[in-house]
């Protein structure tokens, strides 16, 4: 649908990166997620929905340096690796490069409108936030889901402290529950 790497492929290619770390320098795993892709299902039908599929695979091609690693995971979901950098700066300016480009992608829709690209990121650091890609993984994934909760279409990097407390307050309502389930405390009203 895209022309961009498949689930297989990103992870085949990521991990092969990942196999010489002396030649990863800075990097970036990105996770994105297309923001109005159901709205557009829904509205106009799946013909359209591919279409803005299409034009995001297209714009993230368009929008990254040569050598950038992207691929298109599932339905709304695609993932980019940056790679070989000097620094986080010079992957910032990509990713503002890269974010002006989607600003600017607008789909004319049958009737008459325009819908303008949204897609929400989370960006995980090598080897700042970790030198694993499975972590990476889930440092990407869970910023992703903060921008998602918080200002769809923007762009969010991994927070160790917010990461912290979300795994705090999910084993507290583990807990919790499993108190709840063993009936192990007594409760009034």
């Amino acid at each position: 649908l895209t022309g961009l790497h498949n689930r297989r492929a990103f992870k085949r290619e990521s991990e092969k990166i990942f196999s010489h770390p002396d030649k990863i320098g800075h990097a970036a795993l990105v996770m994105m997620d297309l923001d109005n892709l159901k709205y557009t299902n829904d509205t106009f039908g799946h013909d359209w929905g591919d279409e803005y599929i299409r034009q995001a695979g297209r714009c993230l091609e368009e929008g990254t340096p040569k050598g950038t690693l992207s691929a298109h995971i599932s339905g709304d979901e695609f993932n980019l690796l940056f790679h070989g950098y000097k620094s986080q700066d010079e992957i910032r300016y990509q990713l503002d490069k890269l974010r002006k480009a989607i600003e600017g992608k607008v789909i004319h829709l049958p009737n008459g409108q325009k819908l303008h690209l949204s897609i929400s990121g989370g960006v995980a650091w090598y080897p700042e936030d970790s030198n694993s890609l499975g972590v990476m993984r889930k440092h990407a994934d869970f910023a992703m889901y903060q921008v998602k909760h918080e200002s769809k279409g923007e762009m969010g990097e991994f927070d160790i402290g917010a990461y912290n407390q979300e795994v705090y307050a999910a084993q507290l309502r583990r807990e919790f529950l499993q108190m709840l389930r063993e009936n192990s405390a007594d409760y009034h009203f």
